[in-house]
């Protein structure tokens, strides 16, 4: 893909699903939290469609978060994903294939570092 590259923002959040508990790492009670043995932190990737900047990156699209819950991410992030990495790649002129490719391999590394192989 000439240029395009994907953005990827990575962040933290506590949960405990018995009281639907959410606190984020922005939040400044996060490491107050996340020492709590009654929730547990999970993983969230923000992905954006962008292209190279001088000094940033120029984000083309917002493409979607994945949450890496207990049982995997979820299937309805990644089909949302998947969806808005096709309309972005026709709206850029490229290959939806090509991108929805390196997409899979993008999100395999995300997979393979939180469950394992």
């Amino acid at each position: 893909m000439a240029g395009m590259f994907f953005y990827v923002e990575e962040r933290r959040a506590w949960i405990r699903t018995h009281t639907h508990t959410v606190v984020y790492d922005r939040d400044p009670d996060f490491q107050r939290f996340s020492k709590d043995p009654s929730g547990t932190i999970k993983r969230m990737v923000r992905i954006w469609l962008a292209e190279p900047g001088c000094r940033q990156p120029s984000l083309q699209a917002y493409l979607g978060t994945v949450t890496f819950c207990f049982a995997g991410p979820s299937f309805r992030d990644l089909c949302r994903l998947f969806h808005l990495a096709s309309r972005a790649a026709k709206a850029a002129g490229q290959s939806t294939k090509a991108l929805r490719r390196d997409l899979s391999a993008l999100l395999r590394q995300y997979i393979q570092e939180e469950y394992g192989a």
